[in-house]
């Protein structure tokens, strides 16, 4: 939980935890904040432990509205509920 509240304060992350049986009654562990400034410190450490988070700072700093094909192909698709329930299922994180 300190690395959770670390994140949270630092980029001002929100993180919820997901209830797969019942997605409403969810919780949320830390509201996400707009951060004006951030902590460069912490993304440079998490970027060396993290190549995945390295690209995807990358791909933040690179990203243009302009470029459409940038964001479906480097960003997870927003599920609608009939899809979100099928991804559950499929990935064995919800039974039917």
């Amino acid at each position: 939980m300190d690395l959770i509240k670390r994140l949270s304060y630092s980029f001002g992350i929100g993180v919820i935890s997901l209830n797969s049986q019942n997605v409403d009654e969810s919780v949320i562990l830390a509201r996400a904040e707009f951060r004006e400034n951030l902590d460069y410190s912490v993304m440079n450490e998490l970027s060396m432990k993290n190549p995945d988070f390295k690209k995807f700072l990358e791909s933040v700093a690179e990203f243009n509205i302009e470029k459409e094909y940038r964001s479906k192909s480097e960003f997870d698709e927003v599920l609608d509920n009939d899809k979100l329930d099928n991804y559950l299922i499929n990935k064995k994180i919800m039974n039917n």
